[in-house]
């Protein structure tokens, strides 16, 4: 969703969304956001009704802090490769590192844990082929 067609939503919703990280109550107020879009308006009660009523009929304001929310987890979130080949390749790195310390343990951990990510798989696949022959014979 692009930004607001009306300024002012705009800024309200872009205020708001910086207000969700606000460290005190009133840097997180709905008021101090409508203040920021609407600053002729005055302080306390006023702005404080006029921006629920503002949150309360313009639906698409909030629709764009969500999505603004939305963004920001994106960024932050981290790129996870979770590939069969890339756990494979950390499992053998960690196997030689085992091997070169004379780790028994840690290498039979780690070839036992490469056996499981890459055998696992085409030992189940042989399982379910095999489940198959029986239910259709």
């Amino acid at each position: 969703m692009p930004a607001l067609s009306n300024p002012r939503y705009e800024r309200f919703a872009q205020a708001l969304f910086a207000g969700l990280a606000g460290e005190t109550r009133v840097g997180r107020a709905q008021s101090t956001a409508y203040l920021t879009a609407y600053p002729n308006c005055s302080n306390g009660n006023s702005a404080e009704a006029a921006a629920s009523r503002l949150l309360r009929r313009v639906k698409p304001i909030l629709e764009r802090v969500r999505e603004l929310q939305a963004e920001q987890n994106k960024r932050l979130e981290p790129k996870l490769d979770l590939s069969r080949e890339r756990i494979g390749r950390r499992l053998d790195k960690a196997s030689r590192i085992a091997e070169e310390q004379g780790n028994a343990s840690a290498m039979a951990t780690s070839e036992l844990g490469i056996a499981k990510v890459f055998l696992v798989a085409s030992s189940m696949l042989l399982g379910l082929l095999l489940l198959a022959q029986l239910l259709f014979r």
